[in-house]
């Protein structure tokens, strides 16, 4: 079953999402105010640049991205078991 997760862009930011079959969801330089859907099979690795610069939903549950540093990349998967 396909996950579903939704980005928000508040600032320009550097995204990567990948699925658990390897297929490469979303990948580059988004810019502010933009927002886009993907889906994949979980679990969903992503790679987020500016963890302050994106709104990020996972099913329709918002995923806290204050828990990083905001000067860091964040790595994080969602959908694990």
């Amino acid at each position: 079953l396909n996950a579903e997760l939704d980005f928000t862009f508040i600032d320009d930011c550097w995204v990567q999402v990948i699925d658990s079959n390897e297929e490469v969801l979303a990948v580059g330089l988004k810019t502010a105010g933009r927002r886009f859907t993907v889906s994949g099979v979980p679990p969903i690795t992503v790679v987020v640049g500016k963890p302050r610069a994106i709104s990020l939903q996972y099913n329709n549950q918002a995923v806290d991205l204050t828990i990083y540093p905001a000067s860091q990349t964040a790595r994080f998967i969602l959908g694990e078991e």
